[in-house]
């Protein structure tokens, strides 16, 4: 997954439904887009290395 489909899957993510998740896990919903953030991001890294090996 490329840069820009990492932007758009943050983009699209419907805010009600962050809010539903943020509501259930008790944590602001910056700490969930975050954590999404992260989980995309190291998917994306191990996606290389294992393109690389």
């Amino acid at each position: 997954m490329g840069l820009q489909a990492l932007s758009f899957r943050i983009e699209s993510f419907d805010r009600s439904r962050l809010e539903r998740i943020a509501k259930k896990r008790g944590k602001p919903a910056t700490a969930i887009v975050r954590e999404l953030t992260q989980k995309y991001i190291d998917s994306f890294e191990e996606a290389e290395r294992k393109s690389a090996a």
